[in-house]
């Protein structure tokens, strides 16, 4: 059974819908009745109605205002608007607001029977929609916990310890199933521009599945993005995103077949972002130049794009060699390669720039990026600046007060103790996630700034 929800400020209206037939005998109930549109905005973002029936002229709230709100709160939901008035504006408004119909009154049995018969067949490719995308929507929920029974429920795949897990992507088509024995299950983004398909298997048959897979790309001329295989489900997420990247693949190249993407490349990206953000604008255009010299091995337009569209939104001016870009195939004719976006954007952020003095304020950006990676060092930094180890390590100690090699152990310690909180990890654990190779050394840093051991930190914060 739908289920429905009338809005009208006259009583008698509702009365008369709700006697006018017999709604189970189409499959709808109307469960839901309000003469105040407030309330039932308000009960509409408690209950999952299927469709809404609003009168336009309400005294509170208009039904074009009123169906606004509740689109914004719940997607696949069906509007219908109910009014006295036969007007050619009201209806080209329900239009624009994508209403199903429009219905005048008073309403007669044969209307309503007419518009639930509508309704029903919307519904049900609005169903079937809905339940391809249902996955997608709960991987890309940052608040969603991923377990093994969540996924059984929603894919059928019975997943155990011994199983691995490959996320493959096809763009404006669909991923098709590998000729040998494997559990999977296909699904769609909630725009349905990208297919997915989730395999889970052994490992031997899952390689044996890639095979079938990459040939039959190469045969037919697709681009098919591949995630690395996983023994965990709640890697389902960046299993998701990885195989999203690599669909995109077609900024470097017109090679075909399978990509597979490590999402670790947006990271020299999302630095570019930061940097600008903070109008490091020549920090920003080095790091350009660099990622153009050396694009990412695995790199892909679904990343470029990402990054073409945070730089320009921050650069906020307006050149014709950085036009607005609203989609990937708009950024692929605009940019043939990779190189010639990123030389575009460098030289709009160098005339941005003031003065040719390294921004300490985008140092320290990339610091608490990066503290955690056991490399990093002043030569490594000034090598992704080009500028000299020892310059870099004399402007930061002037500007902030400290020296590189301070600000990097601090960041690692502060994040060591947050870790001993708030986990159970061991102290080596702890000590390798915050960039020590180690552990006795980590232990005796550690213990000279917070004058107690790892362990013994540990007991003294479950005590307080």
């Amino acid at each position: 059974m739908y289920k429905v929800m009338a809005v009208d400020d006259e009583i008698w209206v509702l009365r008369g819908l709700k006697k006018l037939i017999p709604w189970e005998r189409y499959g709808f109930e109307l469960d839901w009745t309000f003469t105040d549109p407030f309330e039932a905005l308000e009960s509409f973002a408690r209950q999952a109605p299927d469709v809404v029936f609003a009168d336009i002229s309400m005294a509170r709230m208009d039904g074009f205002t009123l169906i606004q709100k509740m689109q914004r709160l719940r997607e696949n939901v069906q509007f219908v608007i109910i009014s006295a008035y036969s007007e050619f504006d009201y209806a080209k408004r329900a239009i624009s607001f994508q209403v199903v119909d429009y219905l005048v009154k008073p309403i007669t049995e044969d209307m309503l029977v007419a518009m639930l018969e509508k309704l029903s067949a919307r519904l049900e490719v609005a169903g079937a929609s809905s339940q391809r995308s249902k996955l997608y929507r709960w991987l890309i929920q940052p608040e969603s916990v991923i377990t093994a029974e969540r996924l059984r429920w929603l894919t059928g795949i019975d997943w155990s310890p011994d199983m691995e897990l490959v996320m493959l992507a096809r763009l404006n088509g669909e991923v098709g199933q590998p000729e040998r024995a494997v559990a999977s299950y296909a699904f769609q983004s909630a725009d349905g521009t990208c297919s997915f398909r989730i395999l889970a298997g052994s490992r031997a048959l899952l390689e044996q599945c890639m095979v079938d897979v990459e040939r039959d790309a190469i045969a037919r001329g697709e681009i098919v993005g591949s995630s690395q295989s996983f023994s965990h489900v709640e890697d389902c997420r960046l299993a998701l995103r990885q195989a999203w990247y690599g669909a995109h693949h077609a900024f470097f190249g017109d090679a075909r077949g399978v990509f597979r993407a490590d999402v670790a490349e947006s990271d020299e990206m999302e630095m570019i972002v930061n940097l600008v953000r903070e109008q490091a604008w020549r920090s920003a255009a080095h790091a350009l130049k660099k990622l153009s010299d050396s694009p990412p091995a695995n790199g892909s337009i679904g990343g470029a794009f990402h990054l073409y569209q945070q730089v320009t939104a921050l650069l906020n001016i307006s050149k014709p060699r950085l036009q607005s870009i609203d989609s990937v195939e708009e950024l692929l004719s605009t940019f043939r390669r990779f190189s010639d976006m990123c030389i575009a954007m460098g030289a709009a952020m160098l005339e941005n720039a003031e003065g040719g003095a390294l921004e300490m304020i985008a140092v320290e950006t990339y610091l608490q990026r990066h503290f955690r990676q056991p490399e990093l060092s002043v030569q490594s930094i000034a090598a992704v600046f080009g500028v000299d180890a020892d310059y870099l390590g004399r402007r930061y100690r002037e500007e902030m007060d400290r020296s590189i090699r301070q600000s990097i152990q601090e960041k690692r310690l502060n994040y060591a103790a947050k870790l001993l909180q708030e986990t159970d990890a061991s102290v080596q654990e702890i000590a390798r996630l915050c960039g020590y190779v180690d552990p006795f050394y980590f232990n005796k840093v550690f213990k000279k700034v917070y004058n107690a051991t790892p362990m013994q930190y540990k007991k003294k914060q479950k005590i307080q």
